[in-house]
């Protein structure tokens, strides 16, 4: 379903990536694939147009996991998508 979901963000369809990850949201849960799959749900929104959730999700992943190398680039992609 991660792999679903950056399909998606690739065409880019960030309405079905966030459905993938609700999908795997309900499904799995290891820490390694919540980190991930915040981060690209952070992504999505962001590209989506969602500019508050996307914050409100990329602030808590930035608190869960403070050294977690996406968080710089989706920081880059949503300041990208504000323009």
């Amino acid at each position: 379903m991660l792999e679903q979901a950056r399909r998606e963000m690739n065409k880019p369809n960030p309405r079905g990536a966030l459905d993938a990850l609700d999908s795997l949201e309900r499904q799995v849960s290891t820490p390694q694939l919540e980190r991930e799959a915040a981060l690209l749900r952070a992504e999505a929104l962001c590209v989506s147009g969602d500019k508050q959730r996307a914050s409100e999700v990329l602030d808590s992943a930035s608190i869960r996991w403070p050294s977690a190398p996406g968080i710089a680039t989706v920081q880059r992609i949503c300041a990208r998508a504000e323009k």
